[in-house]
């Protein structure tokens, strides 16, 4: 299949569309992701740091409006934060850079396969 990050096999695949489901259908499933993570450094960094972006965005002021639950799917999580918007900044903001990490870690990874195919 066509995945974000090749070293994903299709095996993987099946496992990691099932997270995505569950993560927008019934709330946070992050564990899941753990052991993908570790394998790309760029996919880790960029996760942690948008985990941190998110976390400045929720709790730079007021924090207590936009208490929620990453136990709930993400659309019922953002509306029943007090501060919608800014709940809905952090979780664009998390997925974002994650998502532009998952992308510059794939083509860094095709790189190396491309240079590994001219050798």
């Amino acid at each position: 299949g066509n995945n974000l990050n090749s070293n994903v096999s299709n095996q993987d695949s099946s496992i990691v569309h099932r997270g995505l489901c569950i993560n927008l259908l019934c709330g946070d499933f992050i564990e899941v992701a753990y052991p993908y993570m570790e394998r790309s450094m760029i996919v880790n960094v960029a996760s942690y740091f948008a985990s941190g972006v998110a976390t400045e965005v929720l709790y730079k002021e007021m924090p207590d409006l936009v208490l929620s639950s990453a136990y709930l799917p993400l659309p019922l999580s953002i509306w029943l934060s007090q501060d919608c918007q800014r709940m809905g900044v952090a979780c664009l903001a998390a997925f974002g850079i994650s998502f532009i990490g998952a992308l510059v870690a794939n083509m860094f990874q095709r790189s190396k396969e491309e240079v590994k195919k001219e050798d």
